[in-house]
């Protein structure tokens, strides 16, 4: 936990460092890493760095998403937490839609979707109706029922917080 604060802080002369580490993925404890450095780098926006490193970081997480193929340690639920409920930056909300459709598995999509309606719970942009749209389509059609459920409770969670 120690390291991975400490590896945030030192951000942007961190950021090769950070990125050989998620990408090694060998074992339990590896997510377990990547789920500690996702909870760190969720806040990144607040740490007055340059727009190019936290755009690195936004990239960084969506490439993740991309390709994460099991949900050990929560790893990717964070990256999608991490995007979708940290984030200010609208172009993460397009990130998650983008990986909602995109990403190669369902853990990478179902985290998308989940971090999609959570921004969507706490912002409004002109896309906001799209991402929705999306949302709808995916518990309709996509290929994996964790990845419809994620979409059902999502939208669920959209419509309850719009009538508080």
């Amino acid at each position: 936990m120690r390291a991975a604060k400490t590896l945030v802080a030192l951000l942007p002369g961190s950021i090769e460092r950070i990125t050989r580490i998620i990408h090694w993925s060998s074992d339990r404890y590896s997510y377990e890493a990547h789920f500690t450095l996702f909870v760190f780098l969720a806040d990144v926006e607040d740490l007055g760095l340059p727009d190019e490193i936290t755009s690195n970081v936004r990239d960084l997480l969506g490439a993740y998403l991309v390709n994460v193929s099991v949900p050990t340690a929560g790893a990717a639920w964070m990256a999608g937490h991490a995007l979708g409920d940290h984030f200010e930056n609208p172009e993460a909300a397009e990130s998650l839609h983008r990986l909602a459709l995109d990403a190669r598995f369902a853990v990478g999509r179902s985290s998308a979707v989940t971090g999609l309606s959570e921004w969507l719970q706490e912002h409004s942009t002109h896309d906001s109706r799209r991402y929705r749209r999306t949302l709808a389509s995916i518990a309709k059609r996509d290929k994996s029922a964790r990845v419809r459920a994620s979409a059902r409770v999502g939208l669920e969670r959209i419509q309850a917080k719009a009538h508080k």
